[in-house]
């Protein structure tokens, strides 16, 4: 792992290759490309997914964050021409949803537990810290004092998302079959991760279970379809055998038989 790369505040990519030379013959290996992030005293850590279920969305787990330090390349002095004397930190945290610009919150914790995370399908919200440090220093060479300096370092943002199992159909082929159906498509049959079901039945609300051959529920999930999209379940936890699938909304009753691989 390469060092001496970056320092707080800043993003760099970095590029490695290796040499290797025998008897005047060269070789290069392919390039490298390293991401060199904010790693020095201002990180936050980590993305979190939220679990979508019958009762809502489970509440993110606290963001947390190191303890920032003053720092003379932050602050951009030398430090060879200026040395510090005291300083405090002050904290805040900024939120940006889809697409939108970052706005700050009512929370000045150098740790933050977001009350206002997403709680829809597919959707997700950034979330940044940004610290002011104030300071002050005193030029070596002459003993000048200046007080009430301040700069911002502000973190990698952390991303909380709420995954979905909605998406567009985009295949074409899938898109063939879901016309030939009138009522709804299911793919792939048999499955190992991931069963997706197709639905024409925009704007109503449909009830989905899943049991297996003892008859047992073992998942269920309520969505409302607004246009013609797939959503998708998990099966990658359940054991493999025969499963009986049974979609329901408001006026009509469909039953298929799953096999999970």
């Amino acid at each position: 792992l390469p060092q001496g790369y970056g320092h707080a505040g800043i993003n760099k990519n970095v590029r490695i290759r290796r040499i290797a030379k025998y008897q005047n013959i060269s070789r290069v290996s392919n390039t490298i490309k390293i991401n060199i992030l904010n790693v020095s005293s201002n990180i936050i850590c980590c993305d979190q997914s939220l679990n979508y279920g019958l009762t809502g969305v489970t509440p993110p787990q606290t963001i947390t964050g190191n303890n920032v330090v003053f720092n003379y390349v932050d602050a951009n002095l030398n430090p060879d021409v200026f040395q510090m004397l005291s300083y405090n930190v002050d904290y805040k945290w900024q939120v940006q949803s889809r697409g939108g610009t970052w706005t700050d919150t009512n929370t000045n914790t150098k740790d933050y537990l977001p009350t206002d995370y997403p709680t829809t399908l597919n959707s997700y919200k950034n979330y940044r810290r940004v610290a002011i440090v104030s300071y002050s220093m005193v030029r070596i060479s002459n003993s000048s004092v200046y007080n009430n300096r301040t700069y911002e370092a502000i973190s990698q943002p952390v991303s909380i998302s709420v995954p979905g199992g909605r998406f567009r159909i985009a295949d074409e082929n899938l898109k063939e079959e879901f016309a030939k159906n009138d009522n709804y498509f299911i793919y792939p049959n048999p499955v190992t991760t991931y069963l997706n079901i197709a639905l024409k039945t925009e704007g109503i609300t449909s009830n989905i279970k899943l049991y297996n051959n003892l008859g047992m529920l073992v998942k269920e999930l309520n969505f409302v379809d607004k246009e013609q999209d797939v959503i998708n379940i998990d099966v990658s936890d359940l054991s493999k055998g025969i499963y009986i699938l049974n979609i329901q909304n408001e006026d009509k009753n469909y039953i298929e038989k799953i096999i999970i691989e």
